[in-house]
């Protein structure tokens, strides 16, 4: 949708590969058990972890999806004082917007850590 999307901010990155099954065995297990111990020394965060205590809004769970922290900060902070339902419109299907509280459960719906 429109105005919701983190990589539009420059701050984001998809990391090796946008399947799960990666993630899950060889290289790609050792990649994403590597990321999740030591990416967050170099101010790295995930942001779609797994539903659940901490986060319960979203998108899916994504194990390639990880932003700059001290970057998308600044916009996160931006995006929360200057944006609301009604600057996303003009689009097929901006009727959903408020219905579907895409702000809340989308935008915000991240990892807590950067929320904070």
């Amino acid at each position: 949708m429109p105005g919701t999307s983190r990589h539009h901010w420059g701050t984001e990155i998809d990391i090796n590969s946008t399947s799960h099954a990666y993630f899950y065995q060889g290289e790609g297990k050792k990649v994403y058990e590597w990321l999740l111990e030591n990416a967050g020394d170099y101010g790295f965060y995930q942001v779609y972890i797994p539903f659940g205590e901490k986060r319960k809004t979203g998108f899916k769970h994504e194990e390639w999806h990880w932003t700059y922290k001290p970057e998308s900060d600044v916009f996160t902070y931006a995006y929360k004082r200057k944006i609301t339902t009604n600057d996303l419109s003009g689009f097929h299907g901006d009727e959903f917007v408020e219905d579907f509280r895409v702000i809340e459960h989308y935008v915000y719906g991240i990892n807590p850590e950067l929320l904070e």
